[in-house]
């Protein structure tokens, strides 16, 4: 399941669709990569510029996320965004979870950690969080940047930008060991304008438990 800048999610036939098209953006590359292991998980975190159809340059950021099965890496997961981010018109066309169905024990471990993940934002629960992420996580925030662990539940403690933050459209996925949460949000902005977005988290699960290992942020 790959996760779009306009907010939208398609499946591995809709990525594949999407790619075969031609690109109207040049001369993409990444910057800033950044590649961790942990265990059969490996996540890729970068930024990348490109050419814009009108000239201009471009920038973005992605998350990839990999899982070492049947004797190769293969990708499981994207999230894509681009800044600034732009209006999040495809936010409302989720692609159905139809392979990698969790078990309905997975199901509801994974739905409740996603529960409680949303509330911890809203809350500043600071030790739920810590209780809960790997040592290894990094989150790939809206503007652009990346934070590691500390530095993202320093964020969670302060009061949150935005307010009245809800979740829709929570598909869960596994695959081995790997957890996948993709699920659309919406909130009011600091200005009490309505905003929309996206996110991925990821869950690895060892010693019979859950944590999160990297998760991505879209706000529109």
């Amino acid at each position: 399941m790959a996760s779009n800048p306009d907010g939208s999610l398609v499946d591995r036939a809709g990525f594949l669709e999407r790619i075969g098209r031609p690109n109207p953006s040049k001369n993409m590359e990444a910057v800033d990569t950044r590649i961790r292991i942990v265990g059969d998980v490996g996540i890729v975190d970068s930024g990348f510029r490109y050419t814009k159809p009108d000239g201009q340059d471009g920038a973005g950021h992605y998350t990839d996320v990999y899982g070492f099965l049947e004797g190769r890496w293969q990708c499981v997961s994207a999230h894509f965004a681009l800044r600034p981010a732009p209006p999040q018109v495809g936010a409302t066309k989720t692609a159905d979870v139809v392979a990698a169905v969790p078990s309905p024990a997975d199901h509801a471990a994974l739905a409740d950690l996603n529960h409680h993940y949303i509330r911890s934002v809203r809350e500043s629960d600071v030790r739920w969080f810590d209780t809960n992420l790997a040592p290894e996580f990094v989150n790939g925030n809206a503007d652009g940047s990346f934070s590691d662990r500390a530095a993202f539940i320093a964020f969670i403690g302060k009061p949150s930008p935005v307010s009245n933050l809800r979740v829709g459209d929570v598909g869960i996925q596994v695959v081995g060991d790997i957890g996948i949460i993709h699920a659309r949000t919406a909130y009011s902005k600091p200005d009490g304008q309505a905003g929309e977005g996206r996110y991925t988290d990821i869950w690895w699960r060892a010693a019979g438990r859950w944590r999160c290992v990297a998760a991505h942020v879209t706000r529109g």
